[in-house]
């Protein structure tokens, strides 16, 4: 089959490294909040959020097992808009950021 298209085509085979991530949930009030979180790490299926002191009323909001719908996670080039399942609220427990979080998020789109 002959190629058509104007332009060259590239797969992009790597994922890019995501810095950071916002969620917006309702209150019970029906407002919007927006978080921003740090990226801590990432894995094949999943993103692992730092929550800090500033960010802790998040963790008495979620629960896992918990749908989100609205998370978008930026890249130094890219940005997703996905959803994504709380799969765990861990905290750290030593070191420089005792008493801070990972939030596990599991999501099929990354």
């Amino acid at each position: 089959m002959k190629e058509k298209r104007r332009e060259e085509r590239f797969l992009l085979i790597k994922r890019p490294k995501f810095i950071s991530a916002e969620i917006t949930l309702k209150t019970e009030h029906g407002d919007n909040v927006t978080y921003n979180f740090p990226v801590y790490d990432s894995s094949k299926r999943g993103i692992g959020l730092f929550i800090n002191e500033k960010n802790k009323d998040f963790l008495n909001i979620i629960e896992v097992e918990d749908k989100i719908e609205k998370i978008v996670f930026y890249a130094e080039n890219a940005l997703l808009k996905t959803t994504g399942v709380i799969r765990h609220k861990t905290e750290i427990k030593e070191g420089k950021y005792k008493g801070c979080f990972i939030v596990g998020i599991e999501t099929f789109d990354l």
